[in-house]
């Protein structure tokens, strides 16, 4: 069982009760649980350090803090002695902190950070002691003995190595299995107890998770996960399933209540997923933040949330003076930070006549000052007119990895109000493409959350539910391939899903194997390979259309495709042994394809991904005949006669094919001319001819004696035939410019597949490298041939191919 941080805020501490669900929600296995300080703590503290800085009464609120923590601990029923004894001591140390304030009037940041350091102290001794009356045996961590931090500018920098050395220490001699650490809190530079930021313990729970490489990362809130939006504003707002990284990150810096921004980045680089879920609640599945291949299966929705912010300022620059003048931007914005007045959105007319943003309308007063002064010479020469500012606006933004690319998103999002008469006031795309933002007057702020969320609704989406036979080089390319495209084809309303996957040894199935560790799943020796499960599972899958894509070369698998297709499963393969088997299974498979109204596509049968198969297919439909079909198929025999063709001896060419790994493990099975053979069966019976794998007469370039010798043998002594194998393919050349292993295939049914002369006129005189080269001769090509040309081998294109062949399979819905 991997490790496992949770998180608790402030809401989730707040009364003993609370506290009392935190331990029913522990495991006491394996655990780390980071706390916010009790309820309103911190902000209790920072009010008795306002008031000490205004000599007013700062003991109000240092009594309050003290009579909360004591009725918890009495409620709570445990031993009590030794934490009020703390408390009292921390109350009074705090106490003679805030004298110090109130006769100076100055509170250093150090300090500042100090005193509201101490409410998480506070909780996670309380919550500890707790746990063990419960027989929940754990152990308190102060954070500032084991966090080391950068806090000269914030957000503070993380020490990681310095971080992870000293946690392991801490560690090391510890025997418990939970461990109780303070959020929020940390070691400075100078050894100092300092904070990590404001709110900042959902961060605290991210830096422990990463650096104990956990499982995953729980946060406990009041709520039960996060909403499309504000169910206060938005009714019919919905709890998310599922976030991205990148879409919480949009959503949190946009002020939803998802969690810290700087949570998210820690987890995202480790990839450990985010769970926000409810301590009052903790049966509901709340909501996971994790990779966005986490995409949920039923998601149909291209805007996963709404945020709003009000209280906002739009502040413009403007002048006829700044077209074209370098700069402007920069010094606007660089003087808002030296002023510490953040910016929550830019807009820039294309013009270059005025520079639009938006910041918190408490900041509106100071960021024109502070611009009417740096600016001060511009606008006495006229170059800029005024700072503008207007308050009263609110800035709604919509998020979501759908709306990337997708055209029509922005539409979507000023549609609806363009028709509701609201106006937009500024508007900006994000250059993730995830996010929107508009600003509305704060009096349209909920008509316009309403109206934009219900257009968030996706088309209807279409869905593959896959089983993959075959995981070796090209099972796993095709696999990353669907996996690297999977959100691409689901913002064209395209889902896969891979339901099962079979190896040689091992079947697993799930909801969408794509978005799980499969590499890792099918290590377990739960479910041996079954062929019969791998249609169970996609039968017993919700979805119309069903897939099997056999990646495998195995002739069993090939055998039970008559199975599959009666199923109602269509197939995909570039396994060639159904398509060389006898003509009486070739015919059977396409009737029972035909009857139960499903495909069997198998384009990378013959030179991998090139569209040979649907070409002829094609033009055969639109009444074309074919006379004659030429190809150099075989990669490696391309590669081979290419290199002889410059001047190389037989021998030579082929060591060194199999030294760039071209052939296969043993050069035979290509030297044989099967390969060529069987593809050029498939091309003939593509044709219409009727013809078995045993008719043809292959030209096989291995030496008869070497053809059933171990490969050892046949390595080390094919030097010695090399003279007499290169002679003879020299004197069928003879004075022609090339020599290629040609399959050819006329309308008559005369088949040939061996080594042939090319003369300067033939297109397969300028072939290179590995690549395959088709020519196929009709009545619409009968002056001059098509010519497919192009990389014939490889798991890339052939994964391509066979992905492809999914693909169109959508296109017949």
């Amino acid at each position: 069982m991997g490790h496992v941080v949770h998180k608790f805020g402030g809401s989730s501490l707040a009364d003993a009760k609370k506290i009392q669900n935190i331990a029913n929600i522990i495991s006491g296995i394996n655990e780390t649980v980071v706390v916010s300080a009790i309820g309103k703590t911190t902000r209790m503290l920072q009010q008795s350090i306002d008031a000490a800085l205004k000599v007013q009464a700062y003991d109000v609120s240092l009594k309050q803090i003290l009579s909360i923590h004591l009725d918890i601990i009495e409620k709570l029923g445990i031993q009590k002695n030794h934490l009020d004894a703390i408390l009292r001591e921390d109350i009074e140390q705090i106490s003679q902190m805030l004298k110090t304030i109130s006769l100076t009037k100055i509170c250093a940041e150090p300090l500042k950070h100090f005193i509201l350091g101490f409410g998480e102290l506070w909780s996670a001794r309380v919550l500890n002691a707790y746990l063990n009356s419960q027989s929940i045996h754990s152990e308190f961590i102060d954070a500032s003995d084991v966090l080391y931090v950068d806090d000269s500018s914030f957000p503070v920098s993380v020490d990681w190595e310095k971080s992870q050395s000293l946690l392991n220490a801490s560690l090391e001699n510890r025997e418990t299995k939970v461990h109780i650490i303070t959020g929020f809190i940390a070691q400075n530079l100078e050894g100092q107890r300092t904070i990590l930021g404001m709110n900042c313990s959902d961060y605290s729970a991210a830096i422990f998770a990463k650096l104990l490489q956990a499982k995953k990362l729980i946060i406990w809130t009041d709520v039960a996960g996060v909403y499309s939006a504000n169910p206060q504003v938005v009714p019919e707002a919905r709890q998310l399933q599922r976030l991205s990284y990148k879409e919480a990150l949009e959503l949190a810096y946009f002020g939803a209540s998802v969690v810290h921004p700087l949570t998210i980045n820690p987890m995202m680089e480790e990839e450990i997923p985010i769970y926000i879920k409810s301590s009052f609640d903790p049966q509901n599945a709340g909501t996971i933040i994790t990779h966005p291949l986490k995409e949920p299966s039923k998601a149909k929705y291209w805007i996963k949330g709404l945020t709003s912010t009000a209280d906002v300022a739009i502040m413009r620059l403007q002048g006829a003076g700044i077209i074209g003048v370098s700069g402007i931007a920069a010094k606007v914005f660089s003087i808002l930070e030296q002023h510490g007045i953040s910016v929550m959105m830019i807009s820039q007319s294309s013009s270059e006549y005025s520079i639009c943003f938006a910041i918190h309308s408490k900041m509106a007063n100071k960021a024109v000052r502070a611009l009417e002064k740096g600016f001060k010479a511009e606008i006495d020469k006229g170059d800029i007119e005024h700072i503008y500012c207007d308050k009263g606006y609110a800035l709604i933004t919509a998020v979501g990895d759908g709306m990337r690319s997708q055209p029509g998103a922005l539409s979507k999002v000023i549609k609806p109000l363009a028709d509701a008469k609201v106006n937009i006031h500024a508007i900006t795309q994000g250059s993730s493409e995830r996010s929107i933002t508009v600003t509305v007057h704060e009096s349209d702020e909920a008509l316009a959350l309403k109206l934009i969320h219900a257009q968030a609704k996706n088309a209807p989406v279409i869905e593959l539910a896959i089983g993959i036979i075959g995981v070796g080089n090209v099972g796993k390319v095709l696999i990353e391939q669907m996996q690297n495209q999977y959100l691409s084809l689901l913002e064209k309303n395209l889902r896969i899903r891979v339901v099962c996957m079979m190896n040689s040894k091992r079947f697993i199935q799930g909801e969408n194997l794509l978005l799980d560790n499969w590499h890792e799943a099918l290590q377990s020796p739960e479910k041996k390979a079954n062929l019969a499960l791998m249609s169970q599972s996609l039968l017993n899958t919700p979805v119309a259309q069903k897939v099997i894509i056999d990646a495998s070369a195995n002739l069993e698998v090939s055998e039970h495709y008559l199975e599959f297709l009666d199923n109602g499963i269509h197939v995909v393969t570039p396994n060639k042994h159904a398509n060389t088997q006898s003509m009486e299974y070739y015919r059977e498979l396409r009737q029972v394809a035909l009857d139960n109204n499903v495909s069997f596509k198998y384009e990378t049968n013959v030179c991998a991904g090139l569209p040979l198969v649907n070409t002829l297919q094609t033009i055969q439909l639109c009444g074309d005949t074919i006379n004659k079909i030429q190809g150099v198929f075989s990669g490696t025999l391309s590669f081979i006669f290419n290199q002889m063709n410059q001047g190389k001896t037989f021998v030579d060419s082929l060591m060194l094919a199999y030294e760039k790994g071209y052939t296969e493990p043993d050069p035979r099975e290509d030297l044989s001319g099967m390969d060529v053979a069987r593809k050029v069966v498939c091309l003939a019976r593509e044709i219409g001819l009727s013809i078995e794998l045993s008719d043809i007469d292959v030209q096989n370039l291995t030496p008869k004696a070497l053809q059933d010798v171990p490969l050892a043998k046949f390595l080390k002594e094919i030097k010695h035939y090399d003279q007499e194998v290169t002679d003879g393919l020299l004197a069928i050349k003879q004075k022609a410019k090339a020599l290629h292993f040609i399959g050819e295939i006329d309308a008559k049914g005369k088949i040939s597949v061996g080594v042939q002369a090319c003369e300067n006129t033939s297109p397969f005189a300028g072939l290179s490298n590995a690549d395959n080269m088709v020519l196929i001769y009709s009545d619409y090509y009968c002056h001059s041939p098509m010519v497919i040309t192009g990389a014939g081998a490889g798991a890339e294109v052939t994964a391509a191919g066979a992905f492809g062949d999914v693909l169109s399979l959508v296109n017949r819905m």
